[in-house]
């Protein structure tokens, strides 16, 4: 089978060049630890750059991930707390002022029958 795109990096893109392979700047986002580890020529299914990760370091990173993403969703979820109190706050001071305005009005109408 012949490909257009015979060069696979390991974040999974694909290039005509096995030099634009091994400098991918994708495998900077989506490659396993933020890194390229390697170029497959999918022609004959051999690796032509680099080694594939050992299963140590797809762990290794794949850990790394799930903490920082659990960071991350904390962070998200502290700031989303933070906003519903923020947002809880504001009602109650409309609430207030609401009620606030009701009362002088009230007054009004009481200063109004008693001939004020």
């Amino acid at each position: 089978m012949s490909f257009d795109y015979p060069y696979e990096c390991s974040c999974g893109e694909r290039f005509s060049k096995i030099s634009s392979a091994i400098t991918c700047r994708k495998c900077r986002t989506y490659g396993l630890g933020g890194r390229h580890w390697y170029v497959v020529d999918l022609n004959t299914d051999e690796l032509v750059h680099g080694k594939f990760p050992t299963d140590a370091e797809v762990e290794f990173w794949n850990e790394a991930m799930r903490r920082e993403e659990e960071e991350l969703r904390k962070e998200l979820d502290r700031m989303a707390q933070e906003s519903y109190e923020q947002y809880i706050c504001e009602l109650k001071e409309e609430a207030i002022a609401i009620v606030e305005v009701q009362e002088d009005n009230l007054w009004a109408v009481e200063d109004k029958l008693m001939g004020y």
